[in-house]
């Protein structure tokens, strides 16, 4: 007499093998696997800002304890330095239905 749960459990555990092969090779996957790394990358480029900053204010209280102004000022103009804001979008009017 044969034994249909034993078939019907390997069955289901090749379908689940199959779909866990397939769902780890879709192009979704690498995509948002791409999504995380770029915004880990963008947290890391903010916490490097954020230091060196910080490195640059203490470089200036530096020059300033020892009398050296124009330089503890250059240190000061660099970490002030922010990035080139992006131009606006163009403003446009769009119809609202109902008003």
């Amino acid at each position: 007499m044969p034994n249909h749960g034993a078939a019907r459990q390997g069955l289901a555990e090749a379908i689940a093998a199959e779909l866990r092969h397939l769902c780890a090779n879709a192009p979704w996957t690498r995509r948002r696997e791409e999504y995380a790394r770029l915004a880990f990358t963008e947290l890391d480029v903010r916490r490097l800002d954020d230091r060196i900053d910080y490195l640059l204010e203490v470089l200036a209280q530096l020059c300033d304890y020892s009398g050296q102004f124009d330089a503890a000022q250059d240190f000061r103009a660099l970490a002030a330095r922010q990035p080139e804001p992006e131009p606006e979008p163009d403003r446009q009017l769009r119809l609202v239905h109902g008003h």
